[in-house]
């Protein structure tokens, strides 16, 4: 099988001489993995790039060749891809074999549980795995390294939802940004939703996910929205969205906001524009380099709820499953997201694609949204 990885050393970097531009993703061939007891081996279908991906692709012999332990790698070779549909190949022992040939998307929802955490954390015991506070504690045997951007990868039967026949691959490549959304959303809406104005800052894949989602989650809310492109403003313009200045330097107006673009500008101007004692979340911003600025968090008393991969408020433990919540709305046909895929390739073509996403980040008026590698029907 094929499976595609980003090294982490940079003397291993190649180019691709036909364009004299970089190749980000290698490719090399590995035996279909079988599953241990618990498991699944999965069949890739759909896998969505992401700005995770893109980061890791850019900055990977940077910032994961130390510490690399808990990451899907091997050796220099780190494997990507999280934004998956796949079917079911085979199942381990504990698995019932009535799901091979089954539609699956991945699903953290217990990854301590997956990866022998002694404790679960809050996050995993609520069935919010993908917010994990142990994940870097992770351990990876062979079979597990794989990620979405290969043709066959192995997962723990914890890490997996079954999806209906109602849902749609496209719709279901696009569930786990979805459900990052929903979490971002009711967090940043703090306690008192239905009486709240919300300013979302950017207009990309999530932001778009989070407008989309507030008329079923937030009915009575406000939303403003601020950062966005030519084109994603006109994604959006049939969502109740009221768009607002780039320049908007008012006083502090907005009891709750969500960074949608996840750099410490973006947060710092996020700040900003919060009312006091209001609620912020910021996406895409790791929370180990968040860079707070706290003299103004402290000053307008502000709630500080999390970011794309931390949960902040430990105590906040609903126990609900955004992942079944966005299924249901698309098996409905109450939402629909499969518009946001601007482009589908075959995983040999991923790499000019890349280039085509990197090239059309610095264009002004280009909102592009997810890129998607079709491995399978």
């Amino acid at each position: 099988m094929k499976a595609y990885f980003v090294s982490t050393v940079p003397t291993e970097s190649v180019r691709d001489s036909r364009f004299d531009a970089p190749i980000y993703l290698q490719s090399d061939d590995y035996p279909i993995p079988t599953p241990c007891k618990d498991e699944v081996v999965i069949q890739t279908i759909l896998t969505g790039l992401c700005s995770t991906d893109l980061k890791k692709i850019t900055e990977g012999y940077k910032n994961f060749s130390a510490g690399i332990e808990g990451r899907r790698s091997v050796g220099s070779r780190l494997f990507l891809g999280h934004e998956t549909v796949g079917r079911i190949l085979a199942t381990g022992e504990g698995v019932p074999t009535s799901l091979v040939g089954k539609r699956v998307i991945l699903h953290d929802g217990d990854s301590c549980a997956v990866f022998g955490a002694e404790e679960k954390c809050v996050n995993c015991r609520s069935g919010r795995g993908i917010f994990c506070l142990k994940k870097r504690e992770r351990v990876f045997r062979t079979g597990e390294i794989f990620g979405g951007f290969s043709e066959y990868f192995v997962r723990h039967k914890c890490q997996i939802k079954e999806i209906g026949d109602q849902v749609s691959d496209y719709d279901a490549a696009l569930i786990e940004p979805a459900a990052i959304a929903l979490n971002a959303l009711i967090s940043a809406l703090g306690d008192q939703p239905e009486m709240s104005t919300l300013l979302v800052f950017g207009g990309g894949t999530i932001a778009q996910l989070i407008f989309r989602l507030a008329p079923f989650v937030c009915p009575r809310t406000k939303i403003f929205a601020c950062g966005l492109k030519k084109s994603q403003r006109e994604a959006a313009k049939q969502q109740p969205v009221t768009f607002i200045d780039d320049t908007i330097n008012q006083q502090a107006i907005f009891s709750s906001v969500i960074d949608a673009v996840g750099t410490s500008d973006s947060l710092k101007r996020s700040v900003a524009l919060s009312a006091p004692l209001g609620y912020i979340y910021s996406i895409g911003l790791d929370a180990d380099e968040q860079m707070l600025p706290s003299r103004a968090f402290v000053q307008l008393g502000l709630t500080f709820k999390g970011v794309h991969g931390s949960v902040v408020d430990q105590n906040n433990a609903d126990g609900r499953d955004d992942y079944d919540y966005i299924l249901r709305l698309c098996g409905q046909s109450k939402l629909s997201l499969s518009d946001l895929i601007s482009l589908e390739v075959r995983p040999e073509k991923l790499n000019r694609a890349i280039r085509g996403v990197f090239d059309r980040l610095e264009d002004e008026d280009s909102g592009l949204f997810r890129v998607v590698a079709r491995f399978s029907e």
